[in-house]
């Protein structure tokens, strides 16, 4: 959530919300005072919860330019700073990170699907290079971390060491997609779009969409919920499907 009661004269400050292991929204860690002339793209938590509350995992921020704000500070495994693109020029902006499964390393991808690699993240393979019909909203990485997924706003899907079960590249959309995530196999993944309108592919079992409901916001992102997802709208509206 945004404090931007200052600007333009001061940076917006965020607090870093993400979901606990109940489908609530929990502050992320010391997140309070991030200072940003640029929006956030992703808040992730490192790992599980050690101590018995809900809020004590370290978790990392990253914001469009490529800025990357890690702590340590909680009983689970750091969410250290393996290095970031801030500073540096960009060709697009950034529209997303994943960490490695072991909370190693992490990627960034940007929004002509450029990724960027840090700590033990493997570069698999980018766009970065190539003119794309519709620029990329997010990524998702296989269970194992050993590839990953690129998803563009009509659906497209990039597949670099991860395999590909479709896409809506081909397709009219109502509205764009916004997010992925794959199943807990890896065998198959859900796409959402801004309307709340779920996709699914491979062994993703569809749980239902909020395709035609009125929303109070669009739908940002989304998250595992078992064997099904939880949406997330941009002003913190939770959606379980499973």
């Amino acid at each position: 959530m945004a404090d931007s009661t200052g600007a333009p004269y001061f940076p917006t400050s965020y607090t870093g919300y993400s979901i606990d292991d109940t489908g609530h929204l929990q502050i992320a860690g010391a997140f309070s005072t991030i200072g940003t002339t640029d929006h956030l793209v992703a808040v992730w938590q490192n790992s599980t919860d050690c101590s018995g509350s809900s809020i004590s995992r370290n978790a990392w921020v990253a914001d469009a330019t490529g800025a990357i704000t890690g702590e340590n500070l909680f009983s689970g495994p750091p969410a250290n700073n393996f290095g970031d693109m801030a500073g540096r020029q960009l060709n697009r902006p950034m529209v997303g990170m994943s960490p490695t499964a072991d909370g190693r390393g992490y990627w960034l991808v940007a929004s002509d699907g450029g990724i960027f690699a840090f700590g033990d993240a493997r570069f698999h393979g980018s766009t970065g290079s190539i003119r794309l019909n519709k620029p990329v909203t997010g990524m998702a990485v296989t269970p194992r971390g050993t590839g990953y997924w690129m998803v563009a706003s009509d659906g497209g899907i990039f597949a670099f060491n991860a395999p590909f079960y479709g896409s809506t590249g081909s397709l009219q959309l109502n509205k764009p997609i916004e997010a992925m995530i794959p199943t807990p196999d890896g065998r198959g993944y859900w796409m959402v779009a801004s309307d709340g309108g779920i996709f699914a592919f491979g062994d993703a079992t569809f749980h239902g969409s909020l395709g035609g409901r009125t929303l109070s916001a669009p739908i940002a992102g989304m998250i595992p919920n078992g064997k099904g997802y939880t949406l997330i709208g941009q002003d913190g509206q939770l959606y379980p499907f499973s």
